[in-house]
């Protein structure tokens, strides 16, 4: 009876594929009717600028967002911690899932000072990381033409082992 449903619709396994199938552009979940889609994040400028703002603040302590960020801006700074580039501070409630402390992962410092590449994009399915796309970006990219990357990194620690050289 594959493939035919039930009298009362799909069968679970067939709703799951449709849902599968569907999730790229969007579908309503044959089962309950909710919107069912996989989201792509772009790491953005509004991202960047808050990561290179965390690192150069950092000393070793969590530092809170509000601290870090100017009114207006979006607040799309948490998808950071899917790319592993920061960490937060649990929240001490149960009424919020976050506290608004944040530091950033050794991953995320190498981002920021333009050490590494990170996957431009995350995929998102149902909150959860699903993959992250081929392309890769630096923090200089992800910045964008609108931001002077050596002013922002200006007030950050000297890494170990670095120098810095005039150009």
């Amino acid at each position: 009876m594959s493939g035919q449903g039930t009298l009362f619709g799909p069968t679970l396994a067939e709703a799951r594929q449709q849902v599968e199938e569907g999730k790229t552009d969007g579908i309503d979940c044959p089962c309950c009717g909710q919107y069912c889609r996989s989201y792509r994040r772009k790491l953005n400028s509004n991202m960047a600028r808050f990561l290179c703002n965390l690192v150069s603040a950092y000393s070793g302590d969590c530092i809170h967002h509000s601290h870090l960020r100017s009114s207006g801006e979006a607040r799309d700074y948490p998808y950071l911690a899917r790319w592993g580039l920061m960490t937060d501070e649990p929240s001490d409630t149960s009424d919020r899932r976050r506290s608004g402390y944040w530091r950033p992962t050794a991953k995320g410092i190498a981002f920021a000072h333009g050490e590494i590449t990170v996957p431009s994009r995350v995929f998102l399915w149902d909150n959860e990381v699903e993959g992250f796309s081929d392309e890769h970006t630096t923090i200089q990219e992800s910045l964008g033409k609108d931001f002077d990357y050596r002013e922002m990194m200006s007030g950050a620690a000297e890494r170990p082992g670095t120098e810095t050289h005039g150009d």
